[in-house]
């Protein structure tokens, strides 16, 4: 299926049915999951989940029905489950009060395991999403003339290895004086301070091409799926701003200490107020907002492993051969996409890689996981 056809249905999927009768339940859903411009939440398979209950004080003897899950049934107000089988699955709770029953149920709001479009917009903020005008001085999260080079979106570390194969982008403006502008989407690891860090995968795209229509998303497509397996980030920069360009992309604003995911690297400037030629990442702290930008992220399906490594005694490619570590006892290579390419017992500690094509590997030495690229 091609990426614009998969951008299609996942937009076609807007469809979580709500049916309560003036209730107040809400649902808290998992840290450890990611929503969806679907209006799915996405949660890896074999791992607990938590989803917990909030409403208004006096509400007792909470009960869940989660189709899908392990206990399927959890009476307490909050439900710790796993999902054992990819698919997507309803969400029922209920809870009694002193004036009766309040039911909340939600039909296809779970997606365990798989892929989708993740963000950090619930389903209730979407509504709310527009440009962030500068006034004079352009857009935050666009085209503008502070000296805001690079915007990023955060997100925290998938509690399972996953990939991202491409990122949707939603602008709100799109004009350009020149059409082959290139905005650039990359995956970027944070750093050790928590900011956008080494680069994993980046697609380019000109301003012409940008989709005109704050309905529909333009997609960044990786040549390379980038492996995350810890927080990272989404940068986009390369946003024209020269005189009668207007290209920004949809943001979401919240109240004052509320969910802030953006960045911005700025330009530094002296006590004179001249540009020093460097440039430093910010949290938007100030006016937390969240950018509608969404990395296609799926699951590892590598069985056995169970996360990267930065110990030592993980193999290492010097371009042509694979050094394994003296003594490992297994070692198996898998592609980006999960499947074993090559598995052996007792291995020497050098193997010549020639037959493998060009791309990304994991390779598995014993208890350790090391990525690779040929």
């Amino acid at each position: 299926m091609s990426m614009k056809k998969t951008i299609s249905a996942v937009i076609a999927c807007l469809s979580v049915i709500a049916v309560h009768a003036q209730t107040a339940l809400t649902i808290g859903w998992p840290a450890e999951g990611y929503h969806s411009p679907s209006s799915l939440y996405l949660v890896p398979l074999d791992t607990v989940v938590h989803f917990n209950a909030f409403s208004a004080p006096g509400v007792r003897d909470w009960r869940w029905d989660l189709p899908g899950a392990s206990p399927t049934v959890v009476e307490s107000q909050e439900a710790s489950v796993v999902y054992a089988d990819e698919g997507i699955y309803g969400v029922n709770l209920e809870a009694m009060t002193d004036d009766g029953k309040e039911e909340l149920r939600l039909e296809r709001a779970v997606q365990a395991g798989g892929a989708n479009f993740v963000w950090n917009i619930s389903g209730e903020e979407t509504g709310w999403m527009d440009v962030i005008s500068l006034a004079w001085y352009g857009y935050y999260g666009g085209t503008n003339w502070l000296g805001m080079e690079k915007f990023a979106e955060s997100f925290h570390r998938p509690v399972r290895p996953a990939y991202i194969d491409s990122v949707a982008v939603w602008f709100g403006h799109f004009q350009s004086v020149k059409p082959d502008t290139m905005l650039v989407v990359s995956v970027a690891e944070a750093d050790d301070e928590g900011m956008p860090g080494e680069t994993l995968a980046s697609a380019s795209v000109p301003a012409s091409q940008l989709v005109k229509s704050a309905e529909l998303p333009t997609c960044f497509c990786f040549a390379q799926p980038a492996l995350v397996d810890g927080p990272f980030f989404i940068v986009v920069e390369g946003f024209p701003n020269r005189y009668g360009d207007d290209v920004a992309m949809l943001c979401l604003r919240r109240d004052e200490g509320a969910l802030c995911t953006a960045y911005h690297l700025l330009a530094d400037e002296d006590a004179n107020y001249r540009p020093t030629g460097t440039y430093t990442w910010y949290q938007n702290v100030d006016d937390p907002t969240s950018f509608a930008v969404s990395p296609w992220l799926r699951y590892s399906d590598t069985s056995g492993i169970s996360g990267l490594s930065s110990e030592d005694g993980l193999a290492s490619y010097d371009g042509s051969a694979l050094h394994i570590p003296v003594g490992t006892v297994s070692l198996e290579i898998y592609t980006s996409g999960g499947s074993m390419v090559f598995s052996q017992k007792q291995p020497a500690t050098t193997l010549p890689l020639d037959f493998l094509p060009r791309g990304t590997y994991l390779v598995r030495t014993d208890s350790r996981v090391a990525k690779i690229i040929k």
